[in-house]
């Protein structure tokens, strides 16, 4: 698989590929196996505790398990639901160098008739739920050692084994911290060219006894949290015993599909009504909707997870999840990636001290270079779970010939297109040499400058401007300019200063345009966050300008309409400026003020061009500007980052702006306009997913005075042309609604999957269908324009009101079907799905 393939497996199994790992202090390692007594079958995770301590661990698949102590003698107690536990002292090293098998008997099932009601399982998760209320807050501070192993399988034969050590620490303010302080993998992750990263266990470590776990993004409801009755169904499915105690297990699964929740089995112990094993798997809907693009053909995830009690709290022994993901789309099949990890924590120092320096940086994930190197674990054999025959075999055979990007090479039509592996080879081996050769001259300049420094230092180098040119072209077809084309350059000028300007030709006004200026700014009070800036921006411009503006649609929109021979979305005049603006930002979060001075005249172009990839159809005429000199003032200020149209983040901003013209500056006309944008998103339904349901609002309003100009009125955006993104009236297009005075409402409610959950229909949901009803109601004012001018400007006659709904396509794209409601008229059409990530 290639270096991209691989990190997006590592990202898309969020992180807990990298599970707890651990650090033993220098002891002695017992060692055994443990079996059933009447079969000799392993048992696979079964719980081995030293008596009276906070030290444990778990058996490996095939029954074998091994536990550094400090001393001797110790008392062993192994335990396996359904089974008898077993005792064993060791007494001296002969017998822990021997090693101790423990064979247990199963519990005879022989438990008395119960009467099931109902609600048992209500019942039993209730008292779990309080019992925990009671003994969780005891829980300050802990410090464990944990060794975790992650194993990666290519379909079904493992292809890279890691593993890590580490002291996990958790403060109940602080949250996690880790120092790594031994690590160790298969040679072919010893790939130079690909940054695995190191395993951590504080970073993703999941206790699914707590009240919220994250997954993919996802905040599911844990099966203890207090109101999990409220939203999971607890069915009583069977009983054991562990002993002469009675344990309980429950089936778990939401009340409603679309639940951020678990289905699976909890595992209660009678009496101390405590959580003391769990299987659970993220709901159909959050597995099937996690991932709803073309590109992953299947995914799956489940996590398990044993506690025991020491001292009255139940912590954590073990954390173990199974992940299964296969990539590929038409003519690119990958192997199926399968991941499997499992942690041991062991050595539990709770409610100590923890040490201050661990919290003084945000890094959560420390490596101890020294004890690494020294390797203080797996030296001495002493990981906390041993390895299975198959892993052996994978620490024996995977050599550095098998690199990760080899293992995982597609199949199919197109894979003959990537490079061979040969070729994959050749270039390692050439970013190889290329990192020696560095790292020489590196060395080589590093003895260059201790030389130096034992020379003179009188003459002082000479100090220039740091002058980094940054360059850029721009090409614009329109029925006025017919083509436009021009560059751009940027030089700044120091850290916050920076000169720039633009020159071009259009073809059909036959002029050069341009413009020159300059910005900079400089802090003004407070530092980082809380730092706000004062800054400045002086500008000339000539050219040909839009005569309104739009949120939504850039140049490249308007010219792949124009060249098509559809109506061309803009009006135009020539324009000749200069202005000044001051500008301080971050008075508060995000927040933005300006205050600008304009000199502007602009010249009516009236020429049409006769171009197109297709004929025009009657061409709009370009409506007429006032010839003059507007000279203005503008202040505006804004909460909010800067609008991203049809985008895949939300919008949440409020923009405020008023404009004055006056013959106190000079002006030829004199008016007032005021605008204001509002832009709202808010989560409505299952909050806890990844892409909850959510409502987004786009509110416009302006007002004016006097005799404002055409090039001074304000659009309503429309469809332009097939394209009908949210923030448009979809069942118009060409050209916008404008004039001096307007309002709008935009919404869009966004139900992505659910629908179609829970009509279980689960094929659409895997390919990311999803359901949006949208609506928007809008109108615009003509007061004072002449009946020369409205003749030539789109309104909307009295209110537009429209009503649609749309199908969201893989996750990506929708297909909007709209109805205008004040008059009649359908509209189909297409835009971008919203993904609205925060």
């Amino acid at each position: 698989m290639s270096r991209i393939g691989w990190c997006m497996v590592l990202a898309l199994a969020g992180g807990t590929l990298c599970g707890a790992s651990g650090v033993w202090a220098r002891g002695i390692t017992l060692h055994g196996r443990i079996i059933d007594a009447a079969t000799g079958e392993p048992l696979p995770l079964a719980s081995v505790q030293v008596m009276a301590q906070f030290t444990g661990t778990i058996a490996n698949d095939e029954g074998f398990y091994t536990l550094e102590v400090g001393h001797l003698p110790v008392t062993l107690r192994v335990s396996y639901i359904g089974y008898a536990s077993r005792e064993h002292v060791v007494t001296d090293s002969a017998q822990a160098a021997a090693g101790v098998d423990f064979r247990l008997p199963v519990t005879p099932y022989t438990l008395p008739e119960m009467i099931v009601r109902p609600d048992e399982a209500n019942r039993i998760m209730a008292e779990v739920i309080r019992r925990k209320a009671e003994w969780r807050p005891r829980v300050q501070s802990w410090r464990s050692e944990a060794h975790t192993r992650m194993t990666v399988k290519k379909d079904e034969e493992i292809v890279a084994v890691a593993e890590v050590v580490s002291e996990v620490h958790w403060q109940r303010e602080g949250g996690y911290r880790e120092v790594v302080v031994s690590q160790r993998h298969t040679d072919n992750m010893d790939d130079p060219d690909m940054d695995f990263g190191t395993l951590s266990a504080a970073e993703e470590f999941v206790d699914l006894y707590d009240d919220d776990i994250d997954f993919i993004e996802n905040n599911l409801m844990g099966p203890t949290h207090p109101d999990a009755l409220d939203v999971y169904d607890f069915d009583l499915i069977g009983r054991r015993l562990v002993d002469d105690r009675v344990v309980f297990d429950i089936d778990v699964r939401p009340k409603h599909k679309p639940e951020a929740a678990f289905v699976g089995r909890v595992s209660i112990v009678d009496v101390d009504f405590a959580l003391i094993e769990a299987e659970l798997t993220p709901s159909k809907s959050i597995i099937s909707a996690a991932l709803p693009l073309p590109l992953f053909e299947d995914f799956a995830w489940s996590f398990a997870q044993q506690w025991r009690q020491f001292d009255g709290l139940w912590l954590a022994v073990d954390y173990r999840f199974e992940g299964r993901v296969r990539i590929g789309t038409f003519g690119l099949h990958f192997p199926e990636i399968g991941v499997r990890g499992v942690t041991r924590m062991s050595n539990y120092e709770v409610n100590i001290d923890l040490p201050d320096s661990l919290y003084e940086e945000e890094t959560i994930v420390r490596v101890d270079s020294t004890r690494v190197q020294a390797d203080t674990a797996f030296a001495r054999g002493a990981s906390g779970v041993p390895l299975t025959e198959e892993e052996v075999a994978a620490y024996a055979s995977l050599d550095s010939s098998r690199y990760l990007d080899k293992e995982f090479r597609p199949t199919g039509l197109w894979a003959r297109f990537l490079p061979t592996e040969e070729e994959m080879d050749e270039e390692r081996e050439k970013r190889r040499q290329e990192r020696r050769e560095r790292a020489e001259q590196t060395a080589a300049d590093s003895g260059s400058a201790r030389s130096d420094s034992t020379r003179s230092k009188s003459k002082p180098k000479p100090k220039h401007r740091n002058w980094l040119p940054e360059y850029s072209g721009a090409v614009r077809a329109n029925r006025v300019e017919e083509v436009y084309a021009g560059g751009s350059a940027q030089y700044r000028l120091g850290q916050r200063t920076r000169a720039y300007g633009r020159v071009g030709y259009s073809i059909g006004v036959e002029r050069v345009a341009g413009s020159a200026g300059l910005a900079g700014g400089r802090p003004v009070h407070g530092k980082g966050r809380d730092r706000m800036d004062l800054g400045f921006r002086v500008e000339y411009e000539r050219g040909v300008a839009r005569r309104y503006d739009s949120d939504l649609y850039h140049h490249f929109f308007n010219s792949a309409q124009a060249l098509t021979g559809l109506d061309d979305y803009f009006d135009y005049g020539w324009r000749e400026m200069v202005e000044v603006e001051l500008s301080l930002s971050g008075w508060r979060e995000n927040g933005f003020l300006w205050l600008t001075a304009r000199d502007e005249r602009q010249q009516t172009l009236s020429a049409l061009a006769d171009f197109g990839l297709l004929p025009f159809d009657d061409v709009r005429p370009n409506v007429p500007v006032f010839d003059g000199d507007i000279r203005s003032a503008r202040l505006g200020g804004r909460l909010g980052h800067d609008y991203t149209p049809f985008g895949v983040t939300a919008n949440r901003r409020l923009t405020l702006e008023a404009e004055v013209a006056t013959d106190w500056f000079g002006s030829d006309v004199s008016f007032s306009t005021w605008r204001f944008t509002w832009d709202w998103q808010q989560p409505t339904f299952w909050t806890r997913r990844w892409l909850p349901n959510t409502l987004d609002l786009r509110v416009l309003a302006g007002a004016s005075t006097g005799d404002v100009p055409p090039q001074r009125h304000a659009a309503l955006d429309v469809a332009m042309g097939p394209f009908t993104p949210f923030g448009a009236f979809r069942t118009v297009h060409g050209h916008p609604y404008e004039g001096p005075r307007y309002a709008a409402l935009f919404w869009e409610h966004n139900f992505r999957t659910v629908p179609f959950e829970y009509l279980g229909a689960w094929g659409l949901v895997r390919r990311g269908m999803g359901l949006v009803v949208h609506g928007a109601s809008g109108r615009t004012w003509h007061d004072g324009t002449s009946s020369a001018l409205r003749s030539t400007m789109r309104s909307t006659g009295g209110w537009h009101h429209e009503l649609g709904a749309s199908l969201i396509l893989y996750g990506l794209f929708r297909v909007d079907v709209t109805r205008r409601l004040d008059q009649a008229g359908w509209r189909i059409g297409g835009s971008l799905a919203r993904f609205d990530f925060d």
